[in-house]
């Protein structure tokens, strides 16, 4: 059971997430090693890089716990999170932020 983290309420079909094999009901523990405690912690960890940075993120699945390395793209708004770029392979994963 997992009391912290950001949990993934929906994958979008086709998205970066969807790809990179992240399902709803993942719960993302931590960036690069940074815990993530709740939904809102997620974007203060990810605003640290900038695109094409490379993070770890470690994610919960029920009892399995995954790293997914995920490639970050530009940001389209200056001060938001940047997404995980889609088209950079299958090893990435992008969070839900709500």
């Amino acid at each position: 059971d997992v009391n912290e983290g950001a949990l993934v309420l929906y994958v979008i079909p086709d998205s970066a997430a969807a790809m990179a094999g992240v399902q709803a009901h993942d719960v993302i523990t931590a960036v690069n090693g940074e815990p993530v405690n709740t939904e809102v912690t997620l974007p203060d960890r990810l605003i640290a890089y900038e695109g094409g940075d490379i993070v770890q993120l470690t994610v919960q699945r029920g009892s399995d716990t995954m790293m997914i390395d995920a490639t970050l793209a530009n940001s389209p708004v200056a001060g938001l999170p940047y997404p995980i770029a889609p088209e950079l392979g299958t090893n990435e994963a992008r969070p839900n932020n709500g």
